[in-house]
């Protein structure tokens, strides 16, 4: 299963919740407000764009868990969840009272950005499926490898529980993957002195590409705990910045929201580092995931 499918449907599944719980949050505020007689200095949104804005984000998020059982229509749904996030920017804007700066900044809120990330998301699914089906029709570049002794193809040290590749080989094959100008599929021809058997090179086969099976899942692994700490400092990068916009002193901030505000600002740097760190895994995945449908072919010197 791809790791922006898995997300996908996380997302979803959050995105859901958020909304329905940022509208009854915001609905009970907007009521508590009307009827009080304290004073707020930020515009709230109107009823109804708080309804339009979590009604949008409650759909998408059903759109996402759906986009995740039902690939075949993945494109379509798409280009719906992708209509809903540009429809609730100007219905935020245009139910949100007050100066432009504060329509603006009534952009900032959790339901917005988890859009943005279903979107993005499925965007990036869309596309590492077409960009592995481009790399499965081009043609296969070709790796020579030679064997002084076929045993050589094995890690001597570990027997067990199972065989291992020796890592001079994975070496090897990582370094000709990095170094390619193209992502291609991989057939690789190895040159023993010797003829082998059926057996023997079933076995070979099998321990290549379990050791880019578990290699799949440590980049797999690695990429889970990024995603994980992104969508955590999206949070609460949100309610920092949130906190600190509407309710802050105007006039003098004082430590506290000194500290917040750069505490805000310090998780949205996070997120952009985090991001390329995200982008350069993808790139060992990819690598990963061709090794592991490489072809081995023999041939006996």
């Amino acid at each position: 299963m791809s790791i922006y499918q898995k997300n996908l449907r996380r997302l979803g599944l959050v995105l859901m919740c958020v909304s329905i719980l940022d509208v009854f949050l915001e609905l009970t505020f907007y009521m508590y407000l009307s009827t009080s007689t304290l004073s707020f200095t930020r515009q709230m949104q109107s009823p109804v764009g708080i309804c339009l804005k979590d009604g949008f984000g409650l759909i998408t998020g059903i759109l996402a868990c759906i986009q995740y059982y039902h690939k075949e229509h993945a494109r379509w749904i798409l280009r719906i969840e992708a209509l809903l996030l540009l429809l609730v920017f100007p219905a935020i804007i245009i139910s949100t009272k007050g100066k432009i700066t504060n329509r603006i900044d009534s952009l900032i809120n959790a339901t917005v950005i988890l859009m943005a990330m279903v979107v993005y998301t499925a965007l990036q699914l869309e596309r590492s499926e077409r960009n592995w089906q481009r790399i499965c029709d081009q043609r296969a570049s070709m790796l020579d490898l030679k064997l002084p002794d076929i045993h050589q193809w094995f890690n001597s040290i570990e027997i067990g529980p199972k065989l291992e590749l020796n890592q001079d080989i994975s070496s090897v094959v990582d370094r000709f993957l990095e170094t390619s100008k193209d992502s291609k599929p991989l057939e690789i021809t190895v040159h023993c002195p010797h003829e082998s058997s059926e057996a023997t090179r079933a076995t070979m086969q099998e321990v290549f590409q379990m050791h880019y099976e578990d290699e799949e899942r440590r980049v797999n692994s690695y990429l889970e705990r990024r995603y994980i700490r992104v969508m955590a400092l999206v949070i609460l990068s949100i309610v920092a910045v949130s906190v600190w916009i509407n309710f802050s002193p105007s006039n003098d901030e004082g430590v506290t929201w000194t500290i917040l505000s750069n505490f805000a600002a310090f998780s949205l740097w996070q997120i952009g580092s985090t991001y390329f760190e995200r982008s350069e895994g993808y790139g060992e995945l990819l690598r990963v995931q061709i090794a592991k449908q490489a072809k081995l072919h023999f041939w006996a010197d």
